[in-house]
């Protein structure tokens, strides 16, 4: 499981420097709907950092 969390965490901060790579200005809103999507499946919240 923490495997799994790690390369999750991995992925969302590619995710999101490619994000930030495309729309620079839009920087905070594509952190919210980011954080709101689920890490793992079975968690109900993602932990993000703003």
């Amino acid at each position: 499981m923490y495997d799994e969390m790690y390369v999750m965490e991995a992925l969302m901060k590619a995710k999101q420097k490619e994000m930030d790579l495309i729309t620079p200005h839009h920087k905070s809103s594509n952190n919210k709907l980011i954080c709101r999507l689920p890490v793992i499946k079975n968690l109900d919240a993602c932990q993000c950092q703003e």
